[in-house]
Parts: C-alpha cells; structure tokens; sequence
C-alpha cells in the first residue's frame, strides 16, 4: 500500500511514503529475517515490469544495486550485532542430526517437495514436524540429483524466457529467492510448512494464465477451479481437527514421523502439564531412546520421574541434559533432586551452579538459606534470604524465614557484638 502512494503521490509525498516503506522494510526484518530480500524482489519487479528488463537501466543503476547491498548489509549487522557466523555455524550444527552438507543436498528435495505439497495438500501429507530423509551425497537418494537438474533447468527458463513469458519467469525466481535464506546453508530445521506459504504464492498465478488462455469456455473455466476450492476447503476443515487441540496435534506429528524424537518430547511434555505423568514419561522416554542428545527430552523427562517419586532416575536424566545443554534451571532443578535423596552437599552446588548461571533465581536462594538454617549456619542464611527478597520482596515464606533466622541469631551469643 505504502508503495502505491509512492508510485501515484507528489514529489514530496513520494519521498515521504518511501522512507515509510524504508521503516516497514526494516520492521519486518526484525519479524522475520527472509524479508532482507525485499529490496531485491522490488528492484527485481522494478525491472520486469516497468523497466521492460532494460539493461541499461539496470547498467544506470548500479550504484543503487551496490548502495542496496550495503544498506541490507548494515540492517543484518545491526540486528544481529557483533556475529561470529562461523562460530554460530559449527555451534548450531552440532546440536543437528545432520551436517551442512546433508542440509544443503536435502533442500535440494524439500524445495520441490514444497511445490509437490502444495499441488496435493491432502490432510495425510501435511504435519507440524515432517521426518524428512536426509541426502547423504549426490546421489544417495538419487532424487537429489534428479531434484537439482530439475532446479537449474527451472533457473534456466526463468534466464531465458525472461522476455517471451515474464509473468513464468518472474514467478520462478520469486519461488527460488523466498526459500533461499531457509532452504539453503543456514542450521535451520529441515523442513517446515509455513516456509512454502509466501513462497508458493505466486505459483498460482501463471497456472491460472494459462487456464484461462487453453480453456475457452466460461463454465469450463469456473466450474474445475471451484471444485478444487471445495476440495481443498474440505480438507482444511479435516486438518483443522487435528490442530483442535496440542495433544492431537503431536499425537498427529507421531503417527507421520514415528522416528522422530521431538514429537514424542512435545507430546510428553503436553501431557505433564495435565498430570497424565505415567504417559508423559512413556513419551518422554521414546524420545530420549531416538536421540540420546536431545537435552530438553531428558529435562523433561527428569522432572516428570521426579514428580512420580523416581528421584534416582530423574537424577541421572538432570545431569545428563546439565552435559549437553547446562542452564540455570536445570542446575536448580537437580538442585532440589539432590535435596530430596538427602545429598545436601551436592544440592548446594548445583544451587550455586545455577546462580552463577542466573544470580536472580529466588528459588535457589531461597532453598541454599533453608539448607544453611537448617545446618545452623545463620550468617550464610540470612544472606540468602536478603537477596530472596530483593529479588521478590513480597515472597511470604522468605520474610517468615528471616524473621525466624533473625530470633536465632538474636538468642545466640555468637551472633551478638
């Protein structure tokens, strides 16, 4: 819309929308980053169809080519800041079950995957979390060779058909360019669904074209496309079922991808937090079998065995998730594990392991004071529940605990000057 009024405005008015056009651009980068090709598909519009693919137009233009780069360029590094790509590379990708290598020769797939889905949405075919077959080489699948032809070959009628079919060109390179950031080399998940709704949007619209160019008849040519319309209606309705509800929802992704550890993960996890525990752990269980490195699997799990009284099991999945992924929870969380099987010791330190993570986790202040109360240590006591309170200063258990700390003191000469 704005760039509308930039196109029809005054002079004045023209600059004024396009600095506001400028604002959104940079808004929906901080939304969502696939937008920093926004400039590109602009000036790529720009010359399609209204600069009748001029090459010296796009000669003349660029200093504005060079003067875009370096505008995205800055936007990236000031949302991003100081970013150490390689170092965020080979962090990323470690906590993956595939390489760089195996995502990029699996894109390859999963892009026309997205075309082939979006012919044929049948309710069966779609889930939140797709078990995508990873490409270990080339050729193994051999699909992802055949898929990569298939895509130069698309890239190449877009070059070479420019002229004689530009609405299919431009289309083409839409399609391509609004997967190339997710689809490509960054440790992003596989595969997902919404990644192919922008991306998608414009593949209707040469379909429709050429509908409507070899179909002559009006009935002909209205009455298929409603009969699709109603289809797929249908089948949102049937899809919507199953989105009713988060258990559905994962049960859903289990029965799609039953090798795949998050499904069983986000379905344990759903089903603790309305207290079905025996089938959480079941859950939660699969999922640390599938992939033994999935730290979130063994936390939840780990809490859940505490819940059921299974202290000695939950303190082996804390630690465990503590080795692949230590947070200030999970030190807490085996914390008070530790507590429970009496190992007041090693409590203590994972208390303080937790706040070295996170110095404002009341709960961990709050628990090492009653461990010092309770061992007579009033100082260390009363130096946690000083800092309970400035952290929650109305927590009413803490201000009882002083008060009971402070009598003690008060009737200990040790404590007396």
């Amino acid at each position: 819309m704005l760039s509308s009024h930039v196109a029809i405005g005054n002079k004045l008015k023209k600059y004024f929308y396009f600095i506001l056009c400028g604002l959104m651009a940079f808004l929906a980068i901080g939304t969502k980053e696939t937008a920093i090709l926004l400039p590109f598909f602009i000036f790529l519009y720009e010359w399609y169809f209204f600069q009748d693919l001029s090459l010296n137009w796009l000669y003349r233009s660029y200093p504005l080519i060079i003067a875009l780069c370096i505008i995205s360029f800055l936007i990236v590094y000031f949302v991003l800041g100081d970013f150490d790509l390689f170092y965020y590379f080979s962090k990323f990708y470690k906590k993956r079950v595939f390489t760089m290598s195996q995502r990029v020769l699996t894109e390859f797939r999963v892009v026309l995957f997205y075309i082939n889905l979006f012919i044929f949405p049948h309710p069966s075919r779609l889930t939140l979390d797709h078990d995508f077959l990873l490409s270990t080489s080339l050729f193994e699948p051999f699909s992802t060779f055949f898929s990569l032809q298939i895509i130069i070959v698309a890239l190449f009628i877009a070059c070479f058909t420019a002229r004689k079919a530009r609405i299919l060109s431009f289309c083409i390179l839409w399609y391509f360019g609004n997967l190339a950031i997710e689809s490509t080399v960054l440790w992003l998940e596989i595969m997902y669904e919404y990644r192919m709704y922008l991306s998608t949007m414009l593949i209707c619209l040469p379909c429709l074209i050429l509908w409507f160019q070899w179909i002559q008849n009006k009935w002909l040519q209205i009455i298929p496309l409603c009969l699709i319309v109603l289809l797929f209606g249908s089948w949102t309705f049937m899809y919507n079922q199953v989105w009713k509800d988060r258990i559905t929802l994962f049960k859903d992704c289990i029965a799609k991808a039953p090798d795949k550890a998050r499904p069983y993960c986000n379905l344990g996890h759903e089903l603790a937090s309305v207290g079905q525990l025996e089938a959480a752990a079941e859950n939660l269980q699969k999922a640390v079998e599938k992939h033994w490195h999935y730290a979130t699997a063994h936390y939840n799990l780990a809490t859940v065995l505490e819940k059921l009284g299974k202290i000695d099991q939950a303190i082996t999945h804390f630690k465990e998730a503590i080795r692949l992924h230590p947070t200030a929870p999970k030190y807490y969380n085996l914390g008070v594990a530790l507590s429970k099987k009496g190992l007041i010791a090693e409590a203590m330190i994972q208390y303080y392991e937790a706040l070295k993570k996170n110095p404002d986790i009341y709960q961990a202040h709050f628990n090492l004071a009653i461990l010092y109360k309770n061992s007579n240590q009033l100082k260390q006591s009363l130096h946690h529940l000083n800092e309970t309170l400035r952290i929650k200063p109305h927590f009413q258990l803490a201000l009882k605990e002083s008060g009971i700390v402070l009598e003690k003191m008060k009737n200990n000469l040790k404590y007396i000057e």
